[in-house]
């Protein structure tokens, strides 16, 4: 199995090309200060218009949480794009169909684009998107600090936030 970066990361680019594209060559922000973030399970990352896309990793996983042939996980929650991704779509004015209840359904095996929010390029790539992100999380600037290391290692999907 191969893992496209960029989708996980929401992105049409590779992390090198959103940084030379993007940002000019700049150094990224993460690069230049360490970032503060502490999940606080408000769910705003779950009630905002977007794609979420997903790994065969995580729809082997959502398939085995729900006890569902992973047919049957897409065909009730997920969106096929025109490249043939599955994805969670979530359109304005709705929540993520597994956000119930005010939780996050499905936190224990969670795709990995959502096991790295709010450390995408696109949040994490100026001080201002930074800063913007801030209010509709919570979390920003709250909790443990993230080295460039730790924000990187987010960035290629290696590890996830708490």
């Amino acid at each position: 199995m191969t893992i496209d970066l960029r989708k996980i990361l929401g992105l049409g680019l590779t992390l090198q090309e959103y940084e030379e594209h993007v940002l000019g060559g700049e150094t990224p922000y993460f690069e230049q200060a360490d970032l503060i973030f502490e999940c606080t399970h408000c769910g705003q990352c779950c009630s905002r218009p977007g794609v979420v896309y997903l790994t065969d990793a995580d729809m082997e996983k959502m398939s085995d949480h729900f006890d569902l042939p992973i047919r049957e996980v897409q065909t009730r929650w997920l969106t096929e794009d025109y490249d043939g991704e599955w994805m969670i779509e979530v359109e304005r004015g709705r929540d993520c169909p597994f956000f119930i209840e005010e939780r996050c359904a499905i936190h224990a095996v969670k795709p990995q684009q959502c096991q790295t929010y709010p450390f995408w390029p696109e949040i994490v790539g100026t001080q201002e998107s930074w800063e913007d992100e801030r209010e509709h999380c919570p979390g920003i600037d709250r909790g443990a600090w993230y080295s460039a290391e730790q924000v990187r290692r987010l960035l290629l999907g290696l590890d996830r936030t708490p």
